[in-house]
């Protein structure tokens, strides 16, 4: 989505940001990073992700077991899974919302959820 590549390029642009994504395997890798790189994201220019922030995982639970590693102020994340496990650890978690799901960590007071990136950060 455009909106959310204008996002993302606001927000790395000001903040030490990181890509923490699962694949099934080398070729899920090379596709997520070959697509970030054509949209212009990847790179060593302001707005842009360097390569080394780049990190993948093959499970839900590799996922959190990285980003507990990174301890970031903030977590934005598609997976009620992943914030609900990461709920008790991180200062501040985005759930981003599909139409008709339910939003995670209900009653977490560092639970927030959007339906959009571009939504949370207008």
């Amino acid at each position: 989505r455009s909106e959310a590549v204008d996002v993302l390029r606001e927000v790395c642009s000001c903040a030490d940001t990181y890509i923490v994504t699962q694949v099934q395997d080398d070729i899920g890798q090379a596709v997520l990073s070959g697509s970030l790189e054509a949209a212009g994201l990847v790179g060593s220019q302001a707005g842009q992700l360097p390569s080394h922030h780049l990190l993948f995982c093959s499970t839900l639970d590799g996922k959190v077991s990285i980003v507990r590693q990174l301890e970031p102020d903030l977590h934005i994340d598609g997976s009620a899974k992943t914030i609900d496990d990461l709920k008790r650890f991180m200062p501040r978690l985005l759930h981003i919302t599909q139409p008709g799901t339910a939003a995670a960590g209900q009653g977490s007071s560092n639970v927030i959820s959007s339906r959009s990136l571009q939504s949370y950060f207008s």
